[in-house]
């Protein structure tokens, strides 16, 4: 009963993140505005180059606040690259702007899904103190053209049991 709960909670959680990072992101994008890959890899190196944990994540959001609503045909496939590689941080925070920004290429950041899927089923079912990158990664998965697998956190948990 407690677990369901928490978990009911945690999916709550992150919907009214999802909900929050949306409206959050509208206030600071110009709509429209051309981005360009300079611009966007100086962000992508400022996440790399922060030290600590909230830095990083403040560097990542700034990302995506850049991409929101933009113009992104400026930017070329080695930045788009270059941005989906921030994946691969244990970061948990970072993974979840990157994701979003990575929706908002649409179909050109097809060739992340692999690295988002690889991720979703580590962060999915978690259950944390505050949010993580599942609903971003979901919602970036819609945005470029893939279907996020379900929700399969009875598994998880019956396997780690050994049922």
């Amino acid at each position: 009963m407690i677990k369901e709960v928490r978990t009911r909670s945690s999916i709550a959680a992150g919907s009214i993140l999802c909900l929050l990072l949306a409206l959050t992101a509208v206030t600071f994008a110009a709509s429209g505005e051309r981005v360009t890959s300079k611009q966007l890899s100086a962000l992508i190196a400022a996440v790399r180059a922060e030290t600590t944990v909230r830095e990083q994540i403040d560097a990542a959001q700034k990302v995506a606040y850049l991409v929101k609503d933009s113009d992104l045909g400026n930017v070329d496939e080695a930045t788009l690259h270059d941005l989906a590689s921030l994946l691969d941080t244990s970061n948990d925070g970072v993974r979840f702007w990157v994701a979003g920004a990575l929706g908002y290429f649409g179909g050109r950041a097809m060739f992340s899904v692999p690295k988002l899927l690889e991720i979703l089923p580590e962060v999915d079912c978690q259950e944390l103190r505050g949010l993580n990158s599942a609903p971003a990664i979901r919602l970036a998965l819609e945005r470029i053209g893939a279907t996020p697998p379900p929700r399969n956190c009875d598994s998880r948990s019956k396997s780690s049991e050994g049922v």
